[in-house]
């Protein structure tokens, strides 16, 4: 009787141990880390339009480091990253630009000068998402990509590098907001 309770406690002690380190490996998971390069025409001669390349294009759910390079000679860049909930992303033609406020923004590398970099880390769930170049004109002149990420478990595993696609997202014409800065927000 006392072996068999000496058992139980044992078994339940080993699977807490194992919740608890699963658990904890899942708050101090290491971000996968997708570098994005960012480009136009003064850091590619003879390029017409802009264009913004990540070296891959899924990644496994949770943390998320983007990496940001501008490698424009001129050119300020920046990536914002958006939930892609299917619908057209609210754009003014006048300004050349989303409207960030009515985006479902999650953050964003911001305001990279010519030759610099920076990173930030989000935690991603499941989905699709698109990183956009929201300086005037950048958006509708190819500086975009896609973004997949894949549930646990799922095959994330992608080494080839993306660009933006043939077909841009879908946008809508909408009104400038009252008070919207030229950040957005």
């Amino acid at each position: 009787m006392i072996a068999a309770r000496i058992r139980v406690a044992g078994i339940a002690f080993f699977a807490a141990s194992a919740w608890l380190v699963g658990a904890v490996s899942a708050q101090t998971q290491t971000p996968t880390t997708v570098n994005i390069k960012l480009e136009d025409s003064t850091s590619m001669p003879g390029m017409n339009d802009m264009k913004m390349e990540l070296d891959r294009s899924t990644v496994p759910a949770g943390k998320v480091t983007l990496r940001a390079t501008n490698e424009s000679k001129q050119i300020i860049h920046e990536v914002l990253v958006v939930k892609d909930d299917g619908k057209p992303l609210p754009y003014n033609a006048a300004a050349g630009k989303l409207i960030e406020s009515q985006l479902n923004k999650l953050g964003e590398v911001s305001d990279l000068k010519p030759g610099k970099s920076d990173y930030r880390t989000f935690t991603l769930a499941p989905g699709n998402y698109i990183l956009i170049c929201n300086q005037p004109m950048h958006f509708k002149q190819g500086m975009y990509a896609r973004l997949t990420v894949a549930a646990a478990g799922a095959s994330a595993a992608n080494g080839g590098a993306t660009t933006a696609t043939a077909t841009p997202p879908a946008t809508t014409e909408v009104p400038m907001p009252a008070g919207e800065d030229a950040e957005g927000s």
